[in-house]
C-alpha cells in the first residue's frame, strides 16, 4: 500500500536509522512508494499535456529541420531539406528516429509527450533521491513541468527527449549499482547524435565521479571511466564522421567560429534566459498588463522559494559538482563555436545543481505557492497563446485543399516558406516577392498565401499582393492561389 505523502520523509528517517534487520524491508517499501508516485505523476503529466495541446507545434527552424529531415530520410534522399540543402547543423538522431514512423509529426508528438511525462517524473525521483521531502520534490517537478518542460515538449524538436534521458541517466548514476551507472554513461553518450549539446555530459560525469570519490573507491571506477570515455568517443566520433562523409567537414560552417562578441553575448543571454524560461515563464509578451502581472507573480513566488535552499549533506557535493561541470563544459563549447547559451541548451547543469541544495524546514508553503502559481500561468497560457506554429489545424486543412487543387513538387516559390514542406512534403523556396526568384524558368510556379488570420502561427507569412506582371492564375482558394508564368 502506498504511503501518505506527508509520511514519506518520516519513513525515510526511520529506514535510515532502523536496525539492520529491518532496514532492508523499510527501504524497499519506501522505494516502491516513491516509484508509484512517480508513475502516477508521469501518467498525469503526459495526459494533461495532450489534453491542453492535442497537436504538437512546429514553432521554429529547429522543429522544421527535424521534421523535413525525417521526410527526406524516408525517401532515401539523405539528411536534407526537401529542396536539397544539407541539414547537418542539426545532428540526425532525432530525425532518424522520427523517420521510423509513417507520420513523423505524429511520432514527434508521441515521443515528446511521453518524454515530457518522464522528465517531470524523473525530476521528482531525483529530488527524492537527493532526500527532498515529497511535497517540495513534487513542487519542483510541477514548476518545471508547467513551464520549461512544457515549452520544450510542445515543439517538434528533441530537447525534451534529451532532458528526459539526461535526468534518467543522472538518477541512475546516483545509485550504487554498477549496472545502473554503466547504463547512465551509455545514455549520456547516446544523446550526442540527438543533440550536440550532450557532448559535455560524459566528461562531466567522469569528472564528478573522480572528484567526489574517496581514494579507496577510485580503483572501482576505472572500468566505469574507461567505458564512459569509450562510448563517448564512439558517439562523438560517429557524429563527426557522418558530417565529414555527407558535407565534407567535421563541424558544419553554420556553427560559426566563436568571437569575443559572441562569447560576451552568450554570457549575458544565459542568466536572462534562465530567468525568463526556467525560473519564471510566460510564452507571450511581458510588455502587456497581463504579461507583467503573470510574470511578476510567478517570479515573486520563485524568489521566495529559492531563498529557502541550503546545503547540508556530503552527497550534495556530487550533484553540485556534476551540475557545475556540465554547465562549465557546455559554456566551454561556446568558446570554440558560436553555440547559443539560452536555457533550452544549458539548463541541464543548473537543474542538477538545484538538488545539491535542500529547502530549510518550514519552507513547504513557499514551494507550494510557487507550484500553484506555475500551474495557473500554464493554464492561462494554454488558452491565450497559440503554440501550434506551422502545424496549426487551420494550415493542415488549407494545405490539403491546396494539394487537391494541384501543386507540382518542384520549382515552387512561395511567400509562406516551410508551410507546404511540413504539412504536405512539398519542397518550396521562400521569397519576398516574385522579383526575387532567381533564374526564372517557364516551369516556375508561385504559391501565394493570404490567410485570413493574423496570429503567432502565421509569423513566417510574408504579406504581399498577388503577383501580376508575367504571372497568370491557375486556381484560387480562400487563403491561397497558384500562379504560373504566362
Amino acid at each position: 500500500m502506498s504511503l501518505a505523502p506527508g509520511r514519506v520523509a518520516a519513513e525515510t528517517e526511520r529506514a535510515l536509522f532502523a536496525p539492520s534487520s529491518q532496514r532492508g524491508a523499510l527501504l524497499t517499501r519506501l522505494r516502491c512508494d516513491v516509484r508509484f508516485q512517480a508513475a502516477v505523476l508521469w501518467f498525469v503529466a503526459s495526459i494533461g499535456l495532450w489534453m491542453s495541446q492535442p497537436r504538437i507545434g512546429v514553432l521554429d527552424q529547429d522543429a522544421y529541420a527535424y521534421i523535413v529531415g525525417a521526410y527526406s530520410l524516408q525517401t532515401g534522399s539523405g539528411y536534407r531539406e526537401l529542396v536539397g540543402e544539407a541539414l547537418n547543423h542539426w545532428p540526425p538522431g532525432y530525425s532518424w528516429l522520427l523517420s521510423l514512423f509513417s507520420n513523423p509529426l505524429a511520432a514527434a508528438q508521441l515521443i515528446n509527450y511521453i518524454s515530457f511525462g518522464c522528465a517531470v517524473a524523473l525530476t521528482f525521483l531525483l529530488g527524492r533521491r537527493a532526500r527532498w521531502a515529497t511535497v517540495t520534490a513534487m513542487c519542483v517537478a510541477l514548476v518545471l513541468g508547467a513551464g520549461f518542460f512544457k515549452h520544450l515538449a510542445t515543439n517538434a524538436a528533441p530537447d525534451i527527449l534529451t532532458y528526459a534521458a539526461f535526468l534518467t541517466a543522472t538518477y541512475l548514476l546516483l545509485t550504487c549499482s554498477a549496472a545502473s551507472q554503466f547504463t547512465a554513461l551509455a545514455i549520456y553518450a547516446a544523446l550526442i547524435p540527438v543533440k550536440l549539446i550532450a557532448t559535455p555530459f560524459t566528461p562531466a560525469a567522469v569528472l564528478a565521479l573522480l572528484v567526489t570519490s574517496r581514494r579507496t573507491t577510485l580503483p572501482q571506477h576505472r572500468g566505469l571511466v574507461a567505458f564512459g570515455l569509450a562510448t563517448w568517443s564512439l558517439a562523438l566520433g560517429g557524429t563527426l564522421i557522418f558530417n565529414y562523409v555527407t558535407i565534407g567537414v567535421l563541424i558544419p560552417e553554420s556553427h560559426h567560429v566563436a568571437s569575443m562578441e559572441s562569447v560576451l553575448s552568450g554570457l549575458l543571454l544565459f542568466p536572462r534566459s534562465m530567468l525568463r524560461d526556467v525560473v519564471s515563464f510566460w510564452a507571450g509578451s511581458i510588455l502587456t498588463i497581463e504579461g507583467v502581472l503573470l510574470f511578476a507573480g510567478i517570479l515573486s513566488a520563485a524568489v521566495f522559494a529559492l531563498l529557502t535552499l541550503r546545503t547540508n549533506t556530503s552527497s550534495d557535493r556530487f550533484l553540485l559538482t556534476l551540475g557545475l561541470a556540465v554547465l562549465v563544459l557546455s559554456f566551454g563549447m561556446s568558446l570554440a563555436r558560436d553555440f547559443s547559451t539560452e536555457a533550452r541548451l544549458l539548463a541541464y547543469g543548473p537543474i542538477v545543481m538545484l538538488f545539491g541544495f535542500h529547502p530549510v524546514r518550514g519552507s513547504q508553503p513557499g514551494w507550494v505557492a510557487y507550484a500553484i502559481a506555475a500551474c495557473l500561468v500554464s493554464l492561462v497560457e494554454s488558452v491565450a497563446i497559440n503554440r501550434f506554429g506551422l502545424n496549426d489545424e487551420r494550415f493542415a486543412v488549407l494545405t490539403r485543399d491546396v494539394m487537391a487543387a494541384g501543386v507540382p513538387r518542384h520549382n515552387v516559390y512561395t511567400n509562406f516558406p516551410k508551410l507546404m514542406d511540413v504539412q504536405q512534403r512539398v519542397g518550396t523556396v521562400g521569397v519576398e516577392s516574385t522579383a526575387a526568384i532567381p533564374r526564372p524558368q517557364s516551369t516556375d510556379v508561385f504559391l501565394w498565401f493570404d490567410v485570413p488570420w493574423d496570429d503567432e502561427s502565421a509569423r513566417n507569412l510574408r504579406r504581399m499582393d498577388r503577383p501580376v506582371d508575367g504571372w497568370c492564375p491557375t486556381w484560387r482558394l480562400t487563403g491561397a492561389a497558384l500562379f504560373e508564368r504566362c
